[in-house]
């Protein structure tokens, strides 16, 4: 991987010679008035005790403290001839106000020096103007959870697909993903480029409503990690465990029962503190893990890749290795100037399990993935009221498959070989996945955002950003180098030849907002505007009707060099841009009650891969062909949402929301392109694709006290548009299809979801349990039609309505269970824990997966009429179910 450490330091350098957070801070803001005539007081001393932000009261007896990291605090006020106040655990969040009003008392000889007071429970936010979730660093620690997806899946507004997690109905590529403040959003297909342990999180922000301006690049939310900074005293946790699946399920997890303690195996650490020799100025953080898991699909080597017969051995086809680092240093030149530097690290190897390769387990693909991100940000107070940011970060992410590393491996066989031809219903006997894929997303980003409270009322935030990515891209099959022979001699394919593509492009956006937070007593406002532009920087053609430069229908063309026809074949796209205004308003009703409401429109560039896929737009002959498209517009949505939030009592309180989306421009594809010749047929990404999500969310949370906590959300929602795939339309062309004329449900439309979450802790002793309950997802009903061995299995009309049936509903139980052992060495403070986990407690069979004709996982009649050789053991698809019940016992040893 190209990890350019020299650009990147010199850029850093340049950087720190300048005199940078967007949506990683918070605010602080109260009244302090004396307790017996309720006058406001003047010039009160307000600090965060173990840090350097502080404050003193105006002649209104406010005071107010901005650029806030997340986390709890001790606000300690002082007052001459006053007894000092200090305010315990209070808590500061991503983008919201914390209010602490105050009473002083006058100081006598009965009274002492401090009164010390816990924070109240804020269980609602006054300011809370549109949906969103802020999970800490204790939510984590209290959760049977593994990484934070694990947590993600769990928020109201979300739901599980086959292709991943869905916020609000939208598609799984409209998420926008950040790290303190920086995008790590692979913009190359939308996914997640850098995932951080949840050891290193300190505050995870999950908005899936109207979000405000400052945030961009996503339609249907936006998730946003605050990882954590050293502090003055050193901190370390040293864990490791091991685990396996177990399972009574081993007529469909082959091998389930050979039980390993060490199938999966985990350890970390992590430490903060004070570097040396600085005066506590500087700290640092940092977190390594390392995780292997074998997974539950096995395989097991009945054939070798040449055909001939293997050794029979199991062969794991889901394992999944990664190494991860967290780090960041904090650099506090002065109390309001601000360094930190961070690098994140990802490195993962891993497969996918295939079906079809079951018992030629080797022919699967190995898969390799790695990326970082380095940043360095600089936070500057100007004054009490005024502050900004300027960050800079790098984000590299690469992916590469193949089943061997060398091209010319001679391992390689011929798959047309006719030995290795085989009919539905049979695996594999012979041959391998001939393909290799390659690609790099580099992305610089450089931000500048800056907020000032310019009144009592107004908080007025302006910013800027710049995004340059490299997108990189080689994917080829291997090729007979020498068709003449009878040897199979695997060579790269040229770079006119069908099977060979390469690309390598430079686009570009730059984003700029202005947004105001309005808060009076009874009235709060969020108002903002963006503007978003993009060059993709890529190619179109000059003339659709005849695509290829390799393969020219026009005839003063066909003898010509392709490189020399660049020029007159392509023209330059233009570049995209478009403005989404947002609001959102905030009724306080009474001291328990609020009504939120919010508006916004939301754009979002299309994956890049959809820009220049096969950007040589090269041509098969007589076959339907699918071209990208780098003048795609942006993708575009606007949501609605009102909602409810209520405190039932002291503890407990909920939320009750309903949202509308309406989607258009969605990426999909295009009817069939006219040419200059009959043969010559291909459909192009267009925006042409379009949905609208309406449902309804429900929380209700009681908050930590009386040795317990509960979460309860549910989620109902509609999600129906003209394709959940940008490919649908291509697949219906070739499947020889009607275009699609109305709306269906889209694949991963869960119409209900229940998540449950309680909380226990006595005496050392803590107990989590996760109950999840998901309706099935649609799935297209494809009744058999045929013969089953003489009998008649005719089951029904096949022209069916798509997504029309439900699959099986889900139920999963996660559970944890921990025991801490304390004690003082050398007045440090130490813990040891031992804990259990156990993910899908109750070993359910989920049906994930089911056959078209039956709507089950567990039967088909289709292999029954493909033929006399259909193998049974086909039918059991282990990949149509939820994973089996997985064990894992640990130990951690926590320091202070």
């Amino acid at each position: 991987m190209r990890i350019k450490f020299v650009s990147f330091l010199i850029f850093l350098t340049l950087m720190l010679n300048t005199n940078l957070d967007a949506g990683t801070t918070g605010k602080i803001t109260g009244k302090v008035v004396d307790a017996v005539t309720g006058e406001p007081l003047i010039g009160v001393n307000v600090m965060l005790e173990g840090t350097f932000y502080g404050a003193s009261t105006d002649v209104d007896g406010e005071y107010l403290l901005l650029n806030i990291p997340p986390g709890r605090y001790n606000i300690k006020f002082s007052y001459i001839s006053y007894q000092s106040v200090v305010v315990s655990d209070l808590m500061v969040n991503v983008d919201f106000t914390t209010r602490q009003d105050i009473e002083m008392t006058e100081k006598t000889l009965e009274l002492g020096e401090t009164v010390v007071v816990t924070s109240g429970r804020e269980i609602i936010r006054k300011d809370l103007t549109s949906s969103q979730a802020i999970i800490t660093t204790d939510d984590i620690k209290s959760l049977p959870a593994e990484d934070f997806v694990d947590i993600l899946q769990i928020q109201a507004g979300v739901t599980r697909g086959d292709d991943g997690l869905h916020i609000r109905g939208g598609r799984s590529s409209e998420v926008s993903f950040k790290v303190d403040g920086l995008s790590v959003t692979d913009v190359f297909d939308g996914t997640n480029g850098v995932e951080i342990e949840n050891n290193a999180i300190q505050s995870m922000q999950v908005i899936s409503g109207t979000f405000n301006a400052e945030y961009g690049q996503a339609m249907s939310g936006i998730i946003n990690v605050v990882t954590k900074d050293g502090g003055k005293i050193y901190n370390g946790e040293v864990s490791a465990y091991m685990g396996d699946y177990i399972s009574d399920d081993k007529e469909i997890f082959m091998n389930i029962d050979d039980v390993n303690a060490t199938a999966i195996y985990n350890y970390s650490f992590s430490l903060s503190g004070p570097i040396p020799l600085t005066n506590d100025a500087v700290t640092f953080f940092v977190n390594f893990r390392e995780n292997n898991d074998d997974g539950y699909f096995y395989g097991k080597r009945e054939y070798n890749t040449d055909g001939s017969i293997g050794d029979n051995e199991f062969v794991t086809m889901n394992r999944n290795k990664w190494t991860s680092l967290q780090s960041k240093v904090t650099w506090n030149l002065i109390p309001t100037f601000k360094v930190r530097f961070g690098f994140n690290y990802e490195n993962r190897k891993y497969n996918l399990y295939d079906h079809f390769y079951k018992f030629n387990p080797d022919a699967n693909l190995n898969r390799f993935q790695k990326g970082y991100n380095g940043s360095i940000s600089i936070n500057h107070t100007l004054n009490q009221t005024t502050f900004y940011t300027v960050k800079y970060g790098r984000f590299e992410k690469e992916y590469e498959h193949y089943v061997y590393e060398n091209p010319a491996d001679k391992r390689f066989v011929d798959n047309s070989d006719p030995r290795f031809a085989v009919s539905s219903f049979e695996f594999s006997n012979g041959g391998q996945i001939n393909n290799h894929f390659l690609r790099n997303t580099l992305t610089d980003n450089i931000k500048f955002d800056i907020t000032s409270q310019i009144t009592s009322v107004h908080l007025i935030k302006f910013g800027v950003e710049g995004r340059l990515h490299k997108l990189n891209m080689l994917n080829y099959n291997t090729i007979d180098g020498s068709p003449s022979d009878t040897n199979f001699t695997p060579i790269i394919p040229q770079e006119n030849h069908i099977n060979f593509g390469k690309y390598e492009f430079t686009p570009f956006d730059i984003a700029a907002y202005i947004q105001d937070k309005i808060e009076f007593e009874d009235f709060i406002i969020n108002v903002g505007l963006r503007f978003d532009y993009f060059d993709s920087k890529g190619n179109i053609l000059t003339d659709p009707k005849d695509p290829s430069r390799y393969t020219p229908l026009r005839d003063e063309y066909v003898d010509k060099n392709p490189n020399s026809l660049t020029d007159i074949w392509y023209k330059k796209t233009k570049a995209k841009y478009g403005f989404s205004p947002r609001l959102g308003m905030s009724f306080p009703i009474s001291d328990a009650g609020v009504i939120h409401a919010s508006y916004g429109h939301f754009l979002q560039f299309p994956q890049f891969r959809l820009l220049y896929e096969n950007p040589g737009f090269k041509i098969n002959r007589g076959q339907f062909n699918l071209l990208g498209n780098a003048d795609l517009d942006p993708q575009k949505t606007v949501m609605y949402e009102i909602g409810l939030q209520q405190q039932i009592s002291e503890l407990i309180a909920f939320d009750i929301t309903g949202f509308y989306r309406d989607i258009r421009d969605w990426v999909g594809t295009s009817l069939l392109q006219e040419t200059y010749r009959p043969d010559v047929l291909y459909s192009q990404y267009e925006n042409r694709d379009y949905a609208n999500i309406r449902g309804i969310t429900l929380s209700l949370k009681k908050t930590f006290a009386n040795h317990f906590a509960a979460n309860v959300s549910y989620t109902f929602q509609v999600a129906e548009g003209s394709a959940s795939d940008p490919i649908d339309g291509y697949n219906d062309i070739q499947a020889n299809k009607e275009p699609r004329r109305n709306i269906i449900p889209m694949d991963w439309d869960r119409s209900h979801v229940i998540n449950a979450n309680v909380f226990g802790e006595y005496k050392g002793i803590s107990a989590s349990i996760i109950a999840r309950f998901e309706s099935g997802l649609p799935y297209t009903p494809n009744p058999v039609q045929g013969t089953q061995r003489g009998a008649d299995v005719t089951t029904g009309s096949l022209a069916l309505t798509e997504n029309s049936k439900r699959r099986p509903n889900l139920f999963t139980i996660d559970y944890q269970m921990s025991k801490e052992f304390s004690f003082s060495i050398d007045k440090n403070k130490t813990s040891v824990t031992l804990f259990f986990k156990v993910f899908n407690l109750l070993d359910t069979r989920n049906e994930q997966g089911v056959w078209d004709d039956t709507g089950r996982a567990t039967y088909t009649l289709q292999s029954s009429v493909s033929g006399a050789d259909a193998d049974p053991r086909y039918i059991i698809r282990p990949d149509f179910y939820s994973s089996p019940r997985r064990v894992q016992l640990g130990l951690s040893f926590n320091f202070n």
